[in-house]
């Protein structure tokens, strides 16, 4: 059983198993190396991904304007492609 749903219009999560995710602060060029599953937006940006069968959370951008600033270069460009998921 996935922790994250996926419907036909978006991915959730629920807060408290999203809370469980450790948070890792690394580069975001090491982040780019990574399984990424995708991003929430919780007033701050956090990327999560997947990596040794557990989920974690890296911070990205302090707010949507940091975040559109930085994935405006096209070395994170990948990361505005994936998909939002919602804390519920």
């Amino acid at each position: 059983m996935s922790i994250i749903k996926t419907y036909t219009d978006g991915m959730v999560i629920p807060a408290g198993r999203y809370n469980q995710f450790e948070e890792k602060n690394i580069p975001i060029y090491y982040l780019l190396k990574k399984q990424l599953i995708g991003y929430v937006n919780i007033g701050r940006i956090f990327v999560i991904y997947f990596e040794n069968e557990r989920y974690y959370r890296c911070f990205f951008a302090k707010n949507k304007l940091w975040f559109d600033a930085l994935t405006a270069e096209i070395e994170f460009s990948c990361i505005k492609k994936l998909p939002q998921l919602v804390v519920i």
